[in-house]
């Protein structure tokens, strides 16, 4: 496609042909589905298809988008956080000030309009030492079924060595983690 993104056309004739294949999830990766203007569309068609839509994001969704979702039958969403202290979450990913506390927010979001959540959380020097706070928290979360922490690894696109974690603090996230 060029880097163009491709219209919602295309994509309604894309699910008819996988689902005619046999096909019955639908995972959205590539870039965040929600930083496109026609994501809650692209969800919907799949959903109306039949379809389960397989939904990884680090967008902070506003309590009338997790209404839709909600209203359109999604039933779960990977929601990617790296911490539980909003100031180490928004070093990490610096989209702007306030991200920290808007994506614990859409978490607890979701589990009030009652779509369940799993999270993905990348473990780096940065944040491995409020890993296992932010375990403890999701744990005590109802709507969160999975929680998976992997230690940052090398990238063909972007990559930093200052990244990897000691073998020190992995030992010790493992410690603490499983008791």
């Amino acid at each position: 496609f060029c880097g163009k993104e491709f219209d919602i056309s295309l994509f309604k004739e894309l699910l008819r042909q996988a689902k005619d294949c046999g096909m019955e999830t639908v995972s959205f990766s590539g870039g965040d589905i929600f930083c496109r203007s026609d994501a809650l569309e692209l969800i919907e068609c799949t959903l109306s298809m039949g379809m389960n839509p397989n939904i990884p994001t680090k967008y902070p969704l506003s309590k009338a988008q997790i209404k839709q979702l909600s209203g359109m039958g999604l039933s779960s969403i990977q929601i990617s956080i790296d911490a539980l202290n909003p100031d180490i979450i928004d070093n990490l990913i610096a989209f702007r000030p306030g991200y920290g506390n808007e994506i614990l927010q859409t978490i607890d979001n979701l589990g009030d309009a009652g779509i369940r959540v799993r999270t993905n959380s990348v473990l780096t020097p940065y944040n491995i030492n409020d890993a296992i706070n932010l375990a403890r928290y999701l744990a005590r979360l109802t709507h969160v079924f999975k929680c998976n922490f992997t230690c940052y690894g090398r990238s063909l696109y972007c990559h930093d060595d200052s990244l990897f974690c000691s073998p020190e603090d992995i030992i010790k996230f493992e410690d603490d983690f499983n008791k």
